[in-house]
């Protein structure tokens, strides 16, 4: 589909940062360009910020939760997690397409129904993952080999909710992403990470690194790999391009 005749397409992306952690998505040029050549409009909303106003999802083609430090059922901590589950909500309920990375996965999940709990063996660094036969043939996955390369940082993983199907999987996690609908996925991997974004958050972040482990590859190796780097980053324009065909359809919906 040639999605230039949909627009002006309208994205919203959910980030999620904390108190000394100043990196932005913003200023991630390789995200942006990937964006920029099928949105018109982009717009990043720091929903954790105190009083910070929810987006009208009237303009919206499709929305992308990214990911973050919290975990889902710390609401004690970071109560506007509460809100933002009820923002997920409106989403599903708007039929807007979404997708939630990590944190965005595992509250999407939740709200869904579904468990989402600490792992006994966290992943991080990159990772094969293989597609099911479910995800070769899914929208948000047309054009990945069957089995592709993305970055894990997690401690916790989700169930595949009730009516969700599961979509791709890695050696070490079973549950690596799922689609709810036609317009709705969960992803518990990082596609969004440039090199750049990622050497910044493992020199300035250092303490969210899990102990080197079979599944956990360490700062030294993943720093190294410039080349799943660049495979993930190819990856990312790839999902990028999915969503914006799936928002067109959207646009084109709300345009009648």
């Amino acid at each position: 589909m040639d999605t230039t005749d949909a627009k002006p397409l309208e994205f919203l992306n959910i980030r999620h940062s904390r108190p000394g952690f100043s990196f932005n998505f913003e200023a991630d040029t390789e995200l942006q360009r990937a964006i920029n050549a099928h949105f018109s409009t982009l717009l990043f909303s720091e929903l954790a910020a105190t009083n910070a106003a929810y987006p009208d999802l009237t303009q919206y083609d499709a929305v992308l939760v990214f990911g973050g430090a919290m975990f889902v059922h710390e609401t004690h901590k970071y109560p506007w997690l509460l809100d933002e589950m009820k923002f997920i909500e409106a989403v599903l309920r708007a039929d807007i397409p979404l997708v939630g990375i990590c944190l965005g996965g595992q509250l999407l999940a939740h709200v869904l129904g579904a468990r989402v709990y600490k792992l006994d063996q966290p992943e991080f660094g990159y990772q094969a993952l293989t597609l099911t036969p479910e995800g070769r043939q899914s929208s948000i996955f047309e054009g990945f080999a069957s089995t592709f390369t993305a970055f894990e940082w997690h401690y916790e993983g989700f169930d595949i909710p009730h009516g969700a199907v599961k979509l791709a999987e890695s050696s070490f996690w079973p549950n690596q992403a799922y689609a709810y609908g036609a317009n709705v996925f969960g992803l518990q991997f990082h596609l969004e990470f440039s090199y750049d974004h990622l050497a910044y958050m493992l020199t300035n972040d250092k303490s969210e690194v899990p102990h080197e482990t079979v599944a956990a590859r360490s700062i030294h190796e993943t720093l190294d790999d410039r080349s799943s780097a660049r495979s993930v980053a190819l990856s990312m324009r790839q999902l990028i391009l999915n969503m914006s065909r799936l928002a067109a359809l959207r646009h084109q919906e709300r345009m009648k």
